[in-house]
C-alpha cells in the first residue's frame, strides 16, 4: 500500500500477483491499532477472528495452505465488526491523506470525477466479479442479437450494467457465505466482505466486451444470407474472434499512448467513473456535482398518398406517426433519450427535420435523379425500371462481370438513401474541421504533454500492480490475424490474401491518431466511410471483400478505440491490468461465441428471415450492409458515384462539410453570450441523418419528444426528481423491455401462438408508402 511499509516477514511471503493478474497487495500489520492482519500464507484459524482482510488474502492467494488439515475457517469463526466493513472508507481515506490533495490529476475534469487515491487491499477479482461478470456478458450478448435483426433493435449497454449490477453484488454480500474453502491447496471464499467498487468496474468491462459485437456478426449474415449459404458456424466463430482479439491486441500495444498519458482523457470514461464513484462513495456534494455535468392524374389521389407518405413512420416520412413502444423511444439506433443531453437532441433533431421533412420531400416530388419512381424510404437496391436489382445477373464466379452489368442495369436507390451517403461525406470532413477549429490547439498540447505529464498520480498508483506485457499484445495481434487470413482464403470467401493484410494495415495506422482525437475531444470520426471508399476502390468487383475489409479494417478500429476506453476507465479506478486483460478476454470469447451461434440458430428456425414476409426480423442493418456491398464493391464507386452518374453530385458534400463549421466556429467567437449558437454543433446536426436508413423514420420524433419531456421539461421544473430518478428509469425500462420480448418470443412464438390486431401489424398499416410516386 502507498505511504505504508510492509513487515519483514510478509515480504517474505509469496504475494497475490504471483498469480499474475495483479490481484491484491498485502495489507498493513495494523490499521489504526485495530486490527492484526497475518502474514500470508498462515491457517487462517490462526488469526482471532478471522479479519474480512484475511478472508479477502485466502479468497485471491495463489499461496498453498501450510497445514491442509487447519486450514479452513468455519462461519463461525468469522466476526466481522462495523469496524471491519468500515475497512474499505478508512483505508481510502488513509491513502488520500499520504498521497496529499496537490499530488492529483494536472486536469481539472479529472479531479472532479476521478478519486487519487487507492486501496490495493480492496477485493477486486472474486467469486461475486467472475459470477456476475459471466452472467452480464451472455446476457447482453444474448439480448443485443436477439434484438438486432427485429424491426426495432434494443441495445443493452455499460449503464445498464452499472445500474443492474450493483443491487445484485450488495445482495450477494449480504447473502453470501463467509466460509473459507480449500481447493487443491488454495484458499477462497464467495464472500470477501462488502461489495466494492473494484469489482462492479471489472463486471462492468466483462460484459461491455460484447455491447457492440451484433454490429459486426452483420458482416456475416451478409455472406451466410446472400453470397454463399454454405458459409459455416465455424468459420465465422474463427473469422469474428480472430478480428475482436485483433482489436483488443491493438488496443493493448497502443496503451503507453492512448491510455497511460494523463493527457489522454477520454471524456466518456469519467462519466461512467463519476456513475460508480456514485454508487461506492457516500458523497452528497459530489452527487450534485455530477447531476450538474450530466440524441395520378387526379388532384385528389396524390394528395391523399403523399399524405400517407407524410404520416407513415416506417417508409414514409414520420410526421404524424405516433407510438408508445418503448423500443420506438430507445433503441440501438438512437439509444435512450434519457441519456442524451438536451442540447444534443436539439442539434440532432434539427438536422432530421431540414433534410428529411424539408428538402427531401421538394426534392421527391420534383423527381430528382428520377427517384419519384421509386420507393421514398427504402434501404434496397434498384435497376433503372424500379425492380429489385438481381446481383446474380451481374456475377459470374463470385465477381463482378462488366459485359453483363452493361447489359443489364445501371444501379439505383431511394432519394433518401443516396442523400445519406452525400450527407455522411459532409459529416466526416465536417468532424475533421470541426476538432480542428475546437480541439486543434488542445490536442497538440495533450500529444506534447503526453512525456511531461505522463505519471500523474493515477499513473503512480496503478504501477504499483503487475503490468501486461507487450510481447503478450504482440503475440496475440500475430497470432490473430494470422488465423484470420489462414481460415478466410481456406474457406475460400473470395479475398485475396492481400486484402486481409490491406485490412490490418489500415486499422494499424489509424488507431494512434485517431484514438488521439477521440481521447481529447469526445468525437470519432467517421470511420465507416473510410473504409468503404478504400475496400471499394482496391477491392472492386469482389462483394465479399466488404465485409472482410469492415472486419478487420473498420470494425477491429471501432472495437479497439472501445477496448482502449474501458482500459482508460480502468486506469482511473486503480483496476490492476492483468485482471483487466483477463476479465476482458473472457467477455470477448464468451460474447463472440454466443451472437454468432445465436444468429445461426434464428436464421435456421425463422422462416423468411431478413425478408419483409418475416417481419418483425426484417434485419434492418443487415440488408443495409448488403445493399452497401453492391455499392461499394460489387459495382464500385467509380461505377455509382462517378461522371455520368446521376449521383456525382453527392461528391459535393465532401467540400460542403469542408466549409460549413467555420462560419458557426466565428459566429460563436462573434457572439459569445447568446445561449442557443453556443450550442450549435454542426457535426451532430448531420450525424442525425446518417443513421436513416436503417432506422425507421418514425423513431425520430418519438425519441426527441420523449427527451423534450425528461430532459427538458422534467430536467427544469421537477429537477430533484430528475436527479433521483432519471437514469434509473431508462435502465429499468430498457431491461424490463428486453426481457418481456425475449419472454414473449420463447413462450408464444416459439409455441406456435400469434396475436393479430392492428397494433402489431405496423408493416401492414400503410401499404401506399412503400409504392413509387410515379409509375416506372
Amino acid at each position: 500500500m502507498l505511504g505504508t511499509p510492509q513487515t519483514q516477514e510478509s515480504e517474505n511471503k509469496p504475494l497475490i500477483g504471483d498469480l499474475g493478474f495483479g490481484s491484491n497487495l498485502q495489507p498493513p500489520d495494523t490499521i489504526n491499532g485495530i486490527l492484526s492482519i497475518h502474514p500470508l500464507g498462515e491457517p487462517c484459524h490462526s488469526v482471532t477472528p478471522c479479519s474480512q482482510d484475511t478472508i479477502e488474502d485466502c479468497a485471491l492467494s495463489s499461496t498453498p495452505v501450510a497445514n491442509d488439515t487447519n486450514s479452513t475457517c468455519t462461519e463461525s469463526e468469522i466476526g466481522l465488526t462495523d469496524d471491519d466493513c468500515n475497512l474499505e472508507e478508512k483505508e481510502a481515506a488513509r491513502a488520500k491523506s499520504d498521497i496529499g490533495e496537490a499530488d492529483d490529476s494536472p486536469f481539472e475534469v479529472v479531479r472532479t470525477a476521478v478519486s487519487n487515491s487507492d486501496n490495493p487491499a480492496m477485493p477486486s477479482m472474486t467469486f461475486r466479479s467472475g459470477v456476475l461478470g459471466v452472467f452480464f456478458v451472455c446476457l447482453i450478448s444474448f439480448v443485443n442479437q436477439f434484438y438486432w435483426e427485429r424491426d426495432n433493435p434494443i441495445a443493452l449497454n455499460l449503464l445498464i450494467v452499472q445500474l443492474l449490477c450493483y443491487p445484485l453484488g450488495v445482495a450477494m454480500a449480504w447473502g453470501l457465505p463467509r466460509r473459507m474453502w480449500n481447493c487443491f491447496g488454495y484458499r477462497w471464499t464467495m464472500n470477501p466482505g462488502p461489495f466494492t467498487i473494484k469489482e462492479h468496474v471489472l463486471i462492468s468491462l466483462m460484459s461491455n466486451a460484447s455491447a457492440y459485437m451484433a454490429l459486426t456478426v452483420d458482416i456475416f449474415a451478409v455472406l451466410r444470407l446472400y453470397y454463399n449459404p454454405s458459409f459455416s458456424l465455424w468459420t465465422a466463430l474463427v473469422l469474428l474472434l480472430s478480428g475482436q482479439l485483433f482489436a483488443y491486441s491493438l488496443a493493448g500495444l497502443s496503451r503507453t499512448l492512448l491510455v497511460l498519458p494523463a493527457s489522454m482523457i477520454w471524456p466518456s470514461s469519467l462519466i461512467n467513473a463519476s456513475l460508480f464513484r456514485t454508487f461506492h462513495e457516500h458523497q452528497p456534494e459530489f452527487d450534485k456535482s455530477i447531476n450538474r455535468a450530466s440524441i395520378s392524374d387526379s388532384k385528389v389521389g396524390p394528395a391523399v398518398e403523399s399524405s400517407l407518405w407524410a404520416r407513415d413512420g416506417k417508409q414514409g416520412l414520420g410526421v404524424l406517426s405516433f407510438s408508445l413502444d418503448w423500443s420506438v423511444f430507445s433503441n440501438a439506433f438512437l439509444l435512450s433519450p434519457i441519456a442524451t443531453p438536451f442540447w444534443a437532441a436539439c442539434n440532432l433533431f434539427v438536422g432530421f427535420v431540414l433534410v428529411f421533412w424539408i428538402a427531401l420531400p421538394i426534392a421527391y416530388f420534383n423527381n430528382l435523379w428520377g427517384a419519384a419512381s421509386l420507393p421514398l424510404y427504402s434501404a434496397n437496391v434498384f435497376t433503372t425500371n424500379s425492380t429489385q436489382y438481381d446481383i446474380s445477373r451481374v456475377m459470374r464466379n463470385g465477381v463482378f462481370d462488366a459485359q453483363a452489368y452493361e447489359k443489364y442495369s445501371p444501379l439505383r436507390m431511394s432519394l433518401e438513401f443516396s442523400w445519406v451517403y452525400g450527407i455522411g461525406f459532409a459529416a466526416l470532413m465536417s468532424i475533421l474541421v470541426h476538432i480542428a477549429l475546437y480541439n486543434g490547439k488542445e490536442i497538440i498540447a495533450r500529444v506534447r504533454e503526453t512525456k511531461t505529464k505522463h505519471d500523474d498520480i493515477h499513473g503512480k498508483l496503478i504501477m504499483q500492480y503487475p503490468s501486461v506485457k507487450a510481447w503478450w499484445y504482440l503475440v496475440m495481434l500475430v497470432a490473430s490475424a494470422a488465423a484470420g487470413i489462414a481460415v478466410g482464403v481456406g474457406a475460400h470467401v473470395g479475398v485475396p490474401w492481400w486484402g486481409y493484410i490491406l485490412s490490418f494495415a489500415i486499422a494499424i495506422v489509424l488507431i494512434i491518431p485517431v484514438g488521439i482525437i477521440q481521447a481529447v475531444s469526445n468525437r470519432q470520426p467517421g470511420l465507416s466511410l473510410v473504409a468503404e471508399l478504400l475496400s471499394g476502390i482496391v477491392l472492386q468487383g469482389i462483394p465479399t471483400g466488404y465485409s472482410i475489409l469492415k472486419l478487420y479494417g473498420h470494425g477491429s478500429l471501432a472495437q479497439a478505440l472501445s477496448y482502449a476506453q474501458d482500459m482508460k476507465l480502468a486506469h482511473y479506478m486503480k483496476i490492476p491490468p492483468r485482471q483487466v486483460l483477463l476479465y476482458q478476454g473472457i467477455g470477448i470469447v464468451i460474447s463472440v461465441v454466443i451472437q454468432t451461434c445465436l444468429f445461426f440458430w434464428l436464421v435456421d428456425h425463422i422462416p423468411d428471415m431478413c425478408r419483409p414476409e418475416g417481419y418483425p426480423w426484417v434485419c434492418r442493418s443487415t440488408n443495409l450492409v448488403y445493399s452497401a456491398s453492391i455499392i461499394w464493391n460489387l459495382i464500385g464507386p467509380l461505377k455509382v458515384f462517378g461522371e455520368g452518374s446521376p449521383y456525382s453530385p453527392l461528391l459535393w458534400g465532401f467540400l460542403f462539410g469542408l466549409f460549413l463549421p467555420i462560419p458557426v466556429y466565428f459566429l460563436q467567437r462573434r457572439f459569445p453570450r447568446c445561449t442557443w449558437l453556443k450550442h450549435v454543433y454542426i457535426p451532430v446536426i448531420l450525424s442525425g441523418i446518417v443513421g436513416l436508413p436503417p432506422m425507421p423514420p418514425v423513431d425520430f420524433p418519438m425519441w426527441f419528444l420523449f427527451g423534450f419531456i425528461f430532459n427538458f421539461l422534467i430536467h427544469r421544473y421537477w429537477n430533484m426528481w430528475w436527479q433521483k430518478y432519471n437514469f434509473t428509469l431508462s435502465a429499468g425500462l430498457d431491461s424490463g423491455l428486453a426481457l418481456s420480448g425475449i419472454f414473449q418470443f420463447l413462450a408464444l412464438s416459439q409455441n406456435g401462438i400469434e396475436i393479430n390486431w392492428w397494433g402489431n401489424q405496423v408493416d401492414r398499416q400503410c401499404p401506399l408508402s412503400a409504392q413509387p410516386w410515379l409509375t416506372p
